[in-house]
C-alpha cells in the first residue's frame, strides 16, 4: 500500500470517515484511506477525551496531515487529506463523554472492535472498480489503558 499511495498524484487517493458505536455503548471514529485493492483504517475511540478534541479541532482546520511509514523501512510520507472540517461534524456528533469507569470497560472490546474493523468488507471500497482485498487497522489506544498499566506496575512492586 504505501508504494501505491507514494506513485499517486498528490490528494488523488479517496478517504472516508465513517463513526460508529459499540455494544458497551462508546463510539469510534474510523479514518480510512484506500490504495486499490488496499485499505488503511485508523481507529480512534471517541470516549477519550484527547479524541474528542482532537475531531473538535479538525471542525476548524484546514486540513489533517497523515505520516505513514513503510513497514520494515525508514521511508515515510505525509499525505494531506480531502477531507472538509464540515465532514468531521457527524463524527463530533457522535461522540460523547464517558466516566472512568465506561471507559475501562470499553478496554474489554477492544480486541475484537479491532479484528471487526480488520474485515475487508467492514468499511466498503472507495474506489470504483476496486474490491477491497487487504486491510491495515491502526488502533489509537485510549489514555485509560496507559493509567490502567500504571496501577498494575504500582500493584505488582507491592507485593
Amino acid at each position: 500500500m504505501f508504494r501505491l499511495i507514494q506513485e499517486a498524484p498528490k490528494l488523488l487517493y479517496p478517504m472516508r470517515l465513517s463513526g460508529f458505536g459499540s455494544s458497551h455503548g462508546v463510539a469510534y471514529c474510523a479514518i480510512t484511506l484506500q490504495a486499490e485493492l488496499h485499505q488503511c483504517r485508523f481507529l480512534l475511540p471517541l470516549y477519550d477525551p484527547s479524541f474528542r478534541a482532537f475531531i473538535e479541532a479538525m471542525t476548524r482546520s484546514e486540513n489533517l496531515t497523515l505520516s505513514l511509514g513503510n513497514d520494515g523501512s525508514d521511508k515515510t510520507l505525509l499525505l494531506r487529506s480531502p477531507m472538509k472540517p464540515m465532514e468531521y461534524m457527524p463524527i463530533l456528533a457522535l461522540s460523547s463523554e464517558a466516566t472512568l469507569e465506561e471507559q475501562r470497560e470499553a478496554l474489554f472490546e477492544l480486541p475484537r472492535v479491532q479484528a471487526i474493523m480488520g474485515k475487508p468488507l467492514q468499511i466498503p471500497s472507495l474506489m470504483a472498480g476496486y474490491s477491497v482485498q487487504h486491510v491495515s487497522v491502526s488502533l489509537l489506544l485510549p489514555a485509560v489503558l496507559k493509567e490502567c498499566y500504571q496501577e498494575a506496575l504500582i500493584q505488582a512492586a507491592s507485593k
